[in-house]
């Protein structure tokens, strides 16, 4: 860094030192390793629901669940084959239910992912505080 640079850091209210006694507290970096975590945990999530359970779904439906939509008013090119016809004619009304399956099945998977992993770390501290695998560490 440039030294005029670092001079004018250290004489503000805002110092270099601050900053990064700031940044060793450990909360910024758990924060960031933790918001890492749930963009692959998102990811995962996504591709699960969106190449296993949707087509699932989709051939009991006979349909693409994604693809769903409610034609509400009709433009002049009606009747439309795909709801992308649908949404490209000026005039046409268009309410796609079937984005919003797509993310209530997402949304109730990493609701499902959360609770089981919450009550499994809840079930670990239980143990250890109760002293089971102590006990069991000094039978053996």
């Amino acid at each position: 860094m440039d030294q005029s640079i670092t001079s004018k850091l250290q004489n503000s209210s805002f110092s270099v030192q601050n900053f990064l006694e700031f940044i060793s507290l450990g909360r910024i970096l758990d924060t960031a390793v933790g918001n890492f975590m749930s963009l692959a945990f998102t990811a995962l999530v996504a591709s699960l629901v969106s190449d296993v359970f949707t087509p699932i779904v989709s051939g009991l439906v006979s349909k693409d669940i994604r693809k769903g939509y409610f034609l509400l008013r009709a433009g002049p090119k009606h009747p439309y084959k795909t709801m992308e016809e649908a949404e490209m004619d000026d005039g046409a009304v268009v309410i796609r239910y079937g984005k919003l399956v797509h993310a209530s099945f997402q949304f109730v998977i990493n609701a499902l992912v959360m609770y089981f992993a919450l009550k499994g770390m809840f079930m670990a501290k239980r143990v250890i505080q109760t002293g089971i695998i102590t006990k069991e560490a000094k039978a053996a």
